[in-house]
């Protein structure tokens, strides 16, 4: 995944993705959002959960919940899943490009007056273009490559909507499901299933949305409740079989 560069209009709507993360409260939602977020360069890896970047709030800050679902657009590069190693291209010496003259990356409320941040780098003015960096030459995704034919690699805009967990903004939650094509749902490993993980699977199955499982703070089984590996895949399979 990269920060969007180019604006959602310059994608074709096939290529665009609505995913929004649901969980019970303090599951792990905004920590994710800031993991991806980090990711993509939009904040550094070291904030990463610190810094609850889409609770953009002042009182979702004081309180450390997040009250209104926010949303942000990153960029996915899809693997090439015809060469011999589908890994994300993601290498040292690889890097992804796209239109246009700005870097710019939008995180914007659902709640009106949502807000917005950009970082004002200039970038090549070829648009949607490749390039994996060889002693100073680059090679493009409509150039030959030694090992065949170059691919055209899928582009897509995902809209990450994090939502929030308490039970007093349930609709958040439900207006999100509805505008999404997919939802991840985070169980943390050592509370296991809460209340609000099961409303919002019950919601995610109501509007026909398929849901990932994401077990979080696993290494919590081993720190805090000092499981051997055996105990620890008991008690997620316990959690899988739950859910």
């Amino acid at each position: 995944m990269e920060a969007l560069r180019a604006g959602p209009r310059q994608h074709p709507a096939s290529n665009i993705r609505n995913v929004c993360i649901l969980a019970h409260v303090d599951h792990g939602k905004t920590c994710l959002s800031d993991r991806l977020l980090s990711i993509n360069g939009l904040i550094s890896e070291a904030s990463a959960g610190k810094v609850r970047y889409l609770d953009s709030r002042e009182d979702e800050q004081r309180r450390q919940i997040t009250i209104k679902a926010s949303v942000v657009s990153l960029f996915f590069r899809r693997p090439d899943t015809g060469s011999k190693s589908a890994e994300f291209d993601r290498a040292p010496g690889y890097s992804l490009s796209s239109c246009p003259t700005q870097r710019c990356s939008r995180a914007t409320s659902a709640a009106a007056g949502g807000v917005s941040a950009c970082r004002n780098e200039p970038q090549s003015p070829q648009c949607t273009s490749d390039s994996r960096q060889n002693g100073g030459t680059s090679v493009r995704p409509d150039e030959a490559r030694p090992d065949g034919p170059a691919r055209q690699v899928p582009c897509y805009v995902v809209n990450i909507v994090d939502c929030p967990g308490h039970v007093d903004f349930a609709s958040e939650v439900s207006a999100a499901v509805r505008l999404c094509d997919g939802c991840l749902l985070l169980v943390d490993a050592v509370e296991g299933v809460g209340p609000q993980t099961v409303a919002a699977l019950q919601q995610a199955w109501n509007e026909r949305v398929v849901p990932l499982l994401v077990l979080t703070k696993i290494d919590k089984l081993i720190q805090k409740l000092c499981l051997t590996p055996g105990e620890a895949y008991s008690h997620c399979q316990a959690i899988i079989e739950q859910v």
